[in-house]
């Protein structure tokens, strides 16, 4: 397959779009993977969306489990999921499993204090 290209110009093609995604270098596909911020987070930050971390407390927005809240566990930044403590379903054997969320389909209600983290977004907005 083709390597990524560092030089690549946007395309108004689906598949063009989706193979530019999915063959992102991880660096990249961190960027990619967003998540809205709550009101509050927005007025503070003066941003709409960050990159969800774990530690960060996240709500869930869409589907089947609308409106849990829970602390982020893991973000698999191949398939852009979100999984969250306490978001879980069973097995047919009884065992409780993590449910993956895309990123697009949670709020950020809480940012684990990282100063690094808002310092980045602090500098582009000068």
């Amino acid at each position: 397959m083709k390597a990524y290209a560092k030089a690549w110009k946007a395309s108004r093609k689906p598949r063009k779009q989706r193979k530019y995604a999915r063959n992102a270098p991880r660096h990249v596909k961190r960027v990619m993977i967003r998540s809205m911020l709550s009101p509050s987070l927005k007025d503070q930050y003066k941003l709409n969306s960050l990159p969800p971390r774990k530690g960060d407390t996240a709500r869930v927005m869409r589907g089947t489990h609308r409106g849990r809240e829970g602390v982020i566990d893991r973000v698999d930044r191949h398939t852009g999921r979100v999984y969250l403590q306490g978001v879980t379903r069973k097995r047919l054997d009884g065992t409780d499993v993590h449910v993956g969320i895309h990123a697009s389909n949670i709020m950020l209600i809480k940012l684990v204090e990282d100063p690094r983290r808002l310092k980045r977004h602090a500098q582009k907005e000068a």
